[in-house]
């Protein structure tokens, strides 16, 4: 019989395990001799959501792509899903790994926690890249609509986490229109690695339904704007040209920034980094190795 070889051997990929404050977090450690660059997921999603750009940037940094609190194959708690907890975590992942100076890249609600993180530190971020970063709470849950405008809850089906089987996770991802866009590399990652299938046949999505705690949610008090002047190392927040807080948010954040950068991507969605992984992996490294200089 032939040797089964894993994903993560093959790949030479590493999984990391570290506990902080009683919460174990994974980390997937893709290698590499250059500085760390950490890799932050949105909601709903995991470190592995990133493995299409992770691919293309192991040979100029150490990639180190988290899975946040109940997310992927870190642990879930009923608490601690506010954007300033996910910040608090991600400094006690840092000093459990033990990292150096790093780069950071984030997307969507990763971004807020980056951002928060890279604001209470920024003597430990050489630079980072904010795609789509959300930029203030618990305004977010309303544009979104998992909020009402009083921040009660609006019912709905956001919650789901699980489908019939995997095939019709599938379909439903090559079907709608904010993640049919997403290249095939992605959507086998997302189907092989983001997902759990059952014993009876059923496909669950890592992420745990906890992180949807809408009493946090609801007091979810931050504004990145508010953080910018301490943001004092190059940052490039690059949004898609359809975002609707494009000039009202996005923009006034970059300019707020003292090393800031803003780039606007025409034809592209709000995951803009499972669009166009290539496109996506050729800007973070150009900005992040030309920042350094």
């Amino acid at each position: 019989m032939p040797e089964v070889i894993s994903r993560e051997q093959s790949e030479g990929r590493t999984s990391l395990f570290v506990t902080v404050e009683g919460v174990t977090f994974h980390a997937l450690d893709w290698g590499g001799d250059g500085a760390p660059l950490l890799l932050v997921h949105g909601g709903r999603r995991t470190g592995r959501s990133w493995n299409a750009v992770a691919r293309r940037l192991r040979n100029d940094f150490r990639v180190i792509a988290l899975d946040t609190r109940g997310h992927g194959e870190s642990d879930g708690p009923e608490t601690g899903y506010r954007a300033r907890e996910g910040a608090q975590d991600m400094a006690g992942i840092v000093e459990e790994l033990d990292l150096p100076p790093h780069y950071i890249m984030s997307h969507s609600y990763g971004g807020a926690i980056s951002g928060l993180y890279a604001t209470n530190h920024p003597d430990r971020v050489l630079g980072m890249v904010m795609i789509e970063p959300v930029p203030e709470g618990p305004a977010h849950w309303v544009r979104v609509n998992v909020l009402n405008e009083d921040l009660t809850e609006k019912p709905g089906p956001g919650r789901r986490n699980s489908w019939v089987s995997l095939e019709d996770l599938k379909r439903r991802l090559e079907s709608n229109n904010m993640t049919s866009v997403w290249t095939q590399e992605a959507l086998e990652d997302v189907l092989n690695e983001e997902t759990i299938v059952l014993p009876d046949g059923r496909a669950e999505a890592a992420w745990s339904l906890n992180s949807y705690n809408m009493e946090e949610m609801a007091t979810d008090e931050f504004m990145l704007i508010d953080g910018a002047d301490r943001l004092t190392m190059p940052v490039l927040i690059v949004v898609a040209e359809e975002n609707n807080l494009l000039e009202s948010h996005q923009r006034p954040l970059a300019q707020a920034l003292p090393r800031g950068e803003f780039l606007v991507m025409p034809d592209v969605g709000h995951a803009i980094y499972m669009q166009v992984p290539d496109e996506t992996a050729n800007i973070a490294r150009s900005f992040l190795l030309s920042s350094r200089d």
